[in-house]
């Protein structure tokens, strides 16, 4: 699953924050995160693939704010399984500071799927490319 340059922050102008604007940011990913602000990669899930992560970090936001993540269920590459014989249930939520969580709104895609139609007898998998420059200020996330 991805998700893709959302842009945060209605300001014209980029905005330079102060240390006093310092946020934090919680990351909950099931299981495993890399996550970019600004097109500059600021947090890599350092837990192996433990079920409902959470990692926090500090951050100091410019606004207008694009941040876009990368998230992976621990599935088999070739079935779509997980933990032997299961479904992928994958999850993630971001939130920063006390105004900024991500919900049904934020743009999303997934780029590994499986089993496809649930299909455990005979699992296949269906791989996309990753887009180029995906995490990028200037990503068109339209599609």
């Amino acid at each position: 699953m991805i998700v893709p340059a959302t842009t945060w922050g209605q300001r014209q102008r980029l905005v330079k924050p102060r240390i006093t604007d310092t946020e934090r940011l919680h990351v909950y990913a099931d299981n495993w995160f890399a996550l970019y602000i600004n097109g500059e990669l600021v947090a890599v899930d350092s837990i192996k693939f433990t079920p409902h992560n959470v990692v926090s970090v500090d951050v100091l936001p410019e606004y207008p704010m694009t941040i876009a993540v990368l998230i992976k269920d621990n599935a088999d590459k070739d079935t779509g399984m997980e933990y032997g014989t299961n479904i992928g249930d994958g999850g993630f939520i971001l939130k920063l500071g006390d105004h900024v969580v991500s919900d049904a709104s934020w743009r999303a895609r997934s780029f590994f799927h499986g089993p496809i139609a649930g299909n455990r007898s005979r699992p296949e998998v269906k791989h996309t490319p990753l887009p180029e420059q995906w995490w990028s200020i200037g990503f068109d996330d339209s599609k």
